[in-house]
């Protein structure tokens, strides 16, 4: 959760509105960047054909798992227009590299430092315009003004209203290729970062709250379709929308920007065991949340916790139980999601002290952790990971789902 902006991005949802945007800026050059994995998906590739035929001059740069924002800075060319088209690591890395072509925030990415969030300085003039498209549903980072740069053996989130796209497209269809785990990941990624905020800064705030709320109300009859494997079009399309609006002002304004902490210990395990951010996080949530059932206020309110259960209790008819540990369960059963093998057997002291350097011993996010009490947490979270499905147990998709595409 990231705090209030100033800066808001322009959300269009037809392919023709991205061209009269591309339009608009005068001829000129135009860079794609486009995860690798995506690319062959038809309504994708027809995408990447529209803009190549209505840009004569349009370069395609794909992404693949290797690829860094310092690579890709040196590969767009000077004085272009960029548009990313895929997943949040894909857009991430675009957003990354379109800032480092501005020549103002290599020293802050490069430096060496503890801290595992970096707060770059207010946009040059002579930023490059950047577009996002989404291909996958959950990330919102085709809004926000937040990414994760992979470097150095770290992962450090960078905050800047620099690196906050100009524009956003929302497409449902260039959706319809992901996997049915990535669709169940989204959705938890969703529901994680509305309730983070609600709950982890106790303090009222009855607008946002108001918000939160209604959104998890829309969102309750979409997460039982998704478990089903029913999503529609418009479903999809709901999802992209909620999904980008849980990064906005109405959802944090107000907040503290220290309140969601499980995000941070979530980026720690991935970085320590290579496993991608939602599959971390399926067991963290369940330990999170009984820490602070069990009366650990430095994680939030239990009472909100408690309402917010409730609401979404309701907004699935009841599919999950009103009780917090209960309907977590549940949701991670409907929606078939399965942790990772390697953070049942994550390094614990390592993943403790990376967290408390990186995010605490006097920086605010995890202020007042001892290192040991964080070493007795990513042992918990290692225990869950054990008792929870493993991700090679995951049946076949059956042939409906034929791409896989890079998430966080």
């Amino acid at each position: 959760m990231i705090p209030r902006t100033t800066a808001v991005t322009r959300t269009v949802q037809s392919a023709a509105d991205l061209l009269s945007w591309v339009s608009a800026l005068g001829p000129g050059r135009l860079d794609v960047v486009v995860d690798e994995a995506v690319a062959p998906h038809p309504p994708v590739d027809g995408l990447l054909r529209t803009l190549q035929r209505a840009v004569t001059n349009c370069a395609v740069l794909p992404q693949g798992p290797g690829s860094t924002a310092e690579d890709l800075a040196r590969r767009l060319r000077s004085g272009s227009v960029v548009v990313a088209v895929g997943g949040g690591s894909v857009i991430d890395r675009a957003k990354l590299a379109v800032r480092a072509g501005a020549d103002d925030c290599t020293p802050y990415l490069s430096t060496r430092h503890r801290a595992a969030m970096v707060l770059l300085p207010p946009r040059p003039l002579g930023t490059r315009p950047l577009a996002a498209v989404p291909t996958t549903l959950g990330t919102g980072s085709e809004v926000s003004k937040a990414a994760v740069h992979v470097g150095g053996g770290r992962r450090r989130l960078v905050v800047g209203e620099g690196i906050q796209p100009d524009l956003a497209l929302h497409a449902p269809r260039l959706t319809t290729g992901l996997p049915d785990h990535l669709v169940a990941e989204g959705v938890l990624e969703i529901v994680a970062r509305l309730i983070g905020p609600y709950v982890g800064d106790p303090r009222p705030r009855p607008v946002e709250d108001a918000v939160v709320e209604a959104l998890l109300r829309v969102l309750g009859p979409l997460l039982v379709r998704a478990g089903d494997g029913a999503l529609t079009l418009e479903d999809r399309a709901q999802l992209l929308r909620i999904g980008s609006m849980s990064h906005q002002d109405a959802v944090v304004d107000g907040r503290s920007p220290y309140a969601v902490k499980w995000w941070a210990l979530t980026n720690e395990i991935c970085a320590a065991t290579g496993v991608r951010k939602v599959p971390a996080l399926t067991a963290v949530l369940p330990v999170v949340m009984d820490r602070l059932l069990g009366g650990d206020g430095r994680w939030g309110s239990a009472e909100r916790l408690r309402h917010v259960a409730l609401v979404l209790s309701h907004a699935t008819a009841e599919l999950l139980p009103a009780a917090p540990e209960a309907g977590l369960r549940a949701l991670l059963q409907h929606l078939g999601l399965r942790t990772a093998p390697a953070v049942a057997d994550l390094p614990a002291p390592r993943v403790a002290h990376a967290v408390h350097r990186g995010w605490g011993a006097g920086l605010p996010m995890f202020a007042g952790f001892r290192e040991h009490e964080l070493v007795s947490l990513a042992e918990d979270v290692a225990l869950e990971a054990a008792a929870l499905p493993r991700a090679r147990e995951l049946p076949p998709t059956g042939g409906r789902s034929i791409h896989v595409e890079e998430r966080r």
